[in-house]
């Protein structure tokens, strides 16, 4: 299952209503596509309503829209990039063996959800250095490995979809061997093409957990759906799609939006928190594997004396990139210092400059002690929230950017440094920010 370190909603959560800008809190609601296809998918036509800049869509099979929520099925999987090579091996792309069209052609909904509801660890960077990526035992698979996650929504109540993957290139391929040896035994499979299809049992009768099993990879899928046709059209496609992958590799393909309600170009957090922005901030590398979560539907918030006029249109997406480090046993060894290092940026783009500032607005009057950070070009404020993880808040055009940081360094760099570092380092996601 996923493991995800310094989430921090964004926009702010029901918590804040108090303060000035309205959030409501989201409700869910009650021949497979080839990755590059970026056409949705819905089985019917979705109805837009409302005036040019706050359109609410709704779709067919999603009760009534919360006032959270502007589109509650706009998410796609679009085209694929370039494969990615580990130890000079292309590597299987979990969220590419299993699409958002994938599911709602077999019947299923994802969650409504304007801040979350897709998520995945990938490694995204061709690279031979696995410095702190979980590479399991030879007695185990990795706990943090390649992962696709779907929220759904059944009915009046919630599902979801889990994806992992495991191959030698990566993961300790006695692991592997250990794992596919527990993983069979007392099942019997059933054979797609080259894949051996072992059904797990499950306390749960809802929940169904298989391992598919190729030569060069391990799979596992665990569905929380209790219907037995789709949990059925799901497996079916993934074992399919594994050995057309490896023969055809691809790289992770790019969560895209196909919305009347939100028709603008938008921001990819992981496109903007690369490599070298990560080494400047933290001083260390990230690790190979990149975390990534994108809103299911577009959102909508209304800042009401702040900015008059109604409810605004947002779409939001999330990177989380962790230090190099490896944890040991001796406290004093020095790779403990960055085990558990790590930046987080969240990028919402609005439909207009004037929501972007009225977000920034609302976080001024909620965080009275916040202070200024000049920023070239931008409107830059830093704040500490509650919990006391530091973050900034940077407007500019359309866009605002969320960076919240943890540092595990026994002598990290003080406070007031690390924001003047973080300024400095963002010219180039502030410029592509003006250019949206």
């Amino acid at each position: 299952m996923r493991i995800r370190y310094g989430h921090i909603p964004w926009p702010l959560p029901l918590a804040v209503l108090a303060v000035g800008a309205s959030v409501i809190a989201c409700t869910t609601t009650p021949d497979p596509l080839p990755v590059a296809d970026a056409v949705h998918a819905s089985a019917a036509p979705a109805t837009t309503t409302g005036p040019p800049d706050i359109v609410t869509t709704q779709r067919p099979g999603h009760g009534p829209l919360s006032d959270a929520v502007g589109d509650p099925a706009a998410v796609i999987t679009g085209p694929a990039g370039p494969p990615v090579l580990i130890n000079g091996q292309p590597v299987l792309q979990p969220c590419a063996l299993l699409t958002a069209q994938d599911i709602r052609t077999a019947g299923g909904y994802l969650t409504a959800n304007p801040t979350d509801g897709l998520h995945r660890r990938v490694f995204d960077t061709t690279t031979d250095d696995l410095t702190g990526v979980d590479t399991g035992s030879r007695y185990d698979l990795p706990n943090n490995g390649p992962h696709c996650h779907y929220t759904l929504t059944i009915g009046g109540g919630t599902g979801s979809i889990d994806l992992a993957v495991h191959q030698p290139t990566y993961a300790n391929p006695n692991g592997i061997r250990t794992a596919t040896t527990t993983l069979t035994t007392g099942t019997t499979p059933v054979a797609i093409g080259p894949v051996a299809v072992h059904q797990r049992r499950n306390p749960n009768p809802d929940t169904t957990t298989w391992a598919l099993i190729h030569p060069q990879a391990l799979a596992e899928l665990v569905i929380r759906h209790p219907d037995p046709t789709f949990t059925k059209t799901i497996v079916d496609l993934v074992a399919a799609r594994i050995p057309t992958q490896l023969a055809n590799p691809v790289g992770p393909p790019r969560w895209q939006y196909d919305s009347p309600t939100f028709t603008g170009d938008h921001l990819t957090a992981c496109d903007l928190l690369d490599a070298t922005v990560v080494r400047q901030i933290l001083g260390v590398d990230p690790i190979a594997l990149a975390e990534e979560t994108a809103a299911a539907a577009v959102g909508r918030i209304d800042y009401g004396d702040l900015l008059p006029g109604g409810p605004r249109n947002y779409l939001r997406t999330s990177c989380t990139r962790h230090a190099q480090g490896t944890e040991t046993t001796e406290p004093t060894d020095p790779r403990n210092q960055t085990a558990h290092s790590w930046v987080q940026l969240d990028a919402t783009t609005y439909e207009a400059p004037a929501v972007a500032q009225a977000q920034l607005a609302f976080l001024r009057g909620y965080h009275p002690d916040h202070t200024t950070v000049p920023v070239e070009d931008a409107d830059a404020i830093h704040l500490t929230p509650s919990d006391g993880t530091p973050e900034m808040a940077i407007g500019v055009g359309r866009v605002v950017l969320q960076i919240s940081y943890g540092i595990a360094h026994r002598h990290a760099i003080d406070t007031a440094e690390r924001i003047r570092t973080i300024g400095r380092v963002l010219e180039r996601v502030i410029a592509l920010a003006q250019d949206l």
